[in-house]
């Protein structure tokens, strides 16, 4: 029976983490950059399957596998595992979203009303957590206790731990991993050896100690405009942007020089798309502008542009800048996106993934605008013209999965915005935002996103029940244009052995044998 409880996820990073993140992209970016140089044909069909002949067991008692996939993790599973948990009612009342970082959180939490903290970050075992303990998840397993089925796992706690290895007892736990962040190859007995002497240098044990002494944690009622509101239903990542905007700053110190007032971060999660061409956040660019844009309502004038981190290949990265829009111009896209939404779905309201084949049309148009038509149409064909069972699937079919899941993850984090608005009932909304919030109720959870397999089965679907037909006609495309090869040059045969036989028609035109020479030069 659990007598108190609480499920801590991160809503807000302090700058000081930002160099930490932005490694991590990088390590991630380069990973996939030279996994495609390895397939450079296609994509192993097997790193990319979405089906399992068995599913893997959640709490396995084997050892990891040492050599991970150089592909990107799956971008929205932990977005996704907060959605699970808030449907189910055993722990709905459980998720907590904080603006800070959520290790702190549990800390505090169990050094005020003691208990265990399960986790997978080691870090927590320097915290002085008086009689509280931590477990990590990569120690629990099921075994069967009276009859039934239990998960069940060592515990450890820091004070006890201090104590047997004899450690200075004003320091802790915090000294030796400050000993232990020294060692550029530790071994415990000399850690431990290094623990019993002065400090080399106390003014670094000391900045070392900060985090973990200092637990100022807040709530939502301390942060600016958003006081109303107790636990507020956002992505972590979105979260983040919000609180820069309104002006929080948590209780880190930003870096020497950075006001935060002009700009604030957002890194997107890593996509599996391909690294030859441009990220497949690009095609749905406008649709986060606008999000942004209304975010900064909230506090008019503080931001002027959001740094987008999606891909990173060095360095001294500074992302990509995403001006926010005027307010006359946030109408003008409000306006527009309503528009486009409506008459996609109007069009393809009998399709089973409606939202999905939405965003398929949504990213159709926006290569039309930015002259990219060629490439898109080109990665339409190549889906339907995937083998079953193939070993490869073409980098271009990848890529189109992840502009699918960008732009259905857009949409996403734009109802989010136009729910907080409504939530904290903000003053002289924009025209037609309530219609845009009403209309994004629909979209599909996290766990409905199309993997490359669902992507390819989906324009199977819309090319069988004439859903692309439609597509190609709103966006006045010849009804050849997203036909693979073959299937056009049948199309053209018909058609000319018709004309044979209709004698006294006047002539038409020959048509070019090639298909995009009506779509102009990329």
């Amino acid at each position: 029976m659990i007598l108190s409880a609480a499920i801590y996820f991160d809503g807000f990073l302090p700058a000081s983490k930002s160099e930490v993140r932005l490694e991590r992209i990088l390590k991630v970016s380069s990973s996939l950059k030279v996994y495609r140089s390895g397939f450079p044909n296609g994509c192993p069909a097997r790193q990319i399957a979405s089906t399992r002949i068995s599913l893997p067991p959640l709490f396995p008692t084997d050892a990891p596998k040492r050599d991970q996939p150089l592909i990107p993790p799956p971008p929205f599973l932990v977005a996704a595992v907060v959605d699970k948990l808030c449907e189910t009612t055993k722990y709905a009342t459980f998720v907590r979203l904080v603006p800070g970082e959520a290790d702190a959180y549990c800390a505090e939490d169990v050094l005020r009303n003691g208990g265990t903290i399960l986790t997978s970050d080691s870090d927590l075992t320097i915290h002085d957590l008086k009689t509280g303990a931590v477990a990590f998840f990569r120690d629990l397993h099921v075994a069967s206790t009276d009859e039934k089925d239990s998960l069940v796992g060592p515990k450890f706690s820091p004070s006890d731990i201090a104590k047997r290895l004899q450690l200075p007892e004003d320091q802790g736990m915090r000294r030796f991993g400050y000993e232990l962040s020294k060692s550029s190859r530790p071994k415990f007995a000399q850690v431990l050896e290094n623990c019993k002497g002065d400090v080399s240098d106390p003014d670094e044990f000391r900045s070392f100690c900060i985090p973990y002494e200092t637990l100022e944690t807040t709530d939502w009622s301390d942060v600016p405009v958003l006081s109303g509101i107790d636990n507020p239903i956002l992505d972590a990542r979105l979260s983040e942007v919000v609180l820069q905007c309104v002006g929080y700053s948590g209780v880190a110190k930003p870096p020497p020089g950075d006001s935060g007032a002009e700009s604030c971060m957002m890194c997107l999660p890593p996509l599996l798309d391909c690294p030859a061409r441009a990220s497949a956040w690009d095609s749905s660019a406008s649709i986060r502008q606008l999000a942004y844009s209304l975010t900064c309502l909230l506090r008019p004038g503080a931001v002027s542009h959001v740094r987008e981190y999606r891909r990173i290949y060095f360095g001294a990265n500074q992302g990509r800048h995403v001006a926010m829009l005027p307010r006359p111009w946030i109408k003008d896209s409000v306006d527009s996106l309503l528009k486009s939404l409506n008459q996609a779905k109007n069009s393809l309201q009998h399709e089973k993934s409606t939202w999905q084949a939405v965003a398929l049309q949504l990213i159709l148009a926006y290569a039309r605008e930015e002259d990219k038509q060629e490439a898109c149409l080109n990665s339409i064909k190549q889906v339907l013209s995937v083998v079953k069972d193939s070993n490869l699937i073409p980098w271009d079919v990848v890529h189109l999965s992840a502009q699918v899941q960008a732009t259905l993850y857009s949409l996403r984090i734009l109802a989010q915005v136009l729910d907080l608005m409504y939530e904290i009932k903000a003053e002289n909304p924009v025209q037609g935002s309530k219609q845009l919030r009403e209309l994004l109720t629909t979209l599909p959870s996290l766990t409905e996103y199309p993997s490359v397999d669902g992507t390819i089965a989906l324009l199977t679907s819309m090319k069988a029940n004439n859903a692309l037909a439609k597509i190609t006609a709103t966006l006045d495309l010849p009804e050849e244009a997203l036909l693979p090869s073959k299937e056009n040059k049948s199309q053209k045969k018909k058609r000319k052995k018709t004309a044979e036989t209709e004698p006294g028609t006047r002539p038409e035109k020959k048509l070019s044998s090639n298909p995009f020479d009506i779509l102009g030069i990329e």
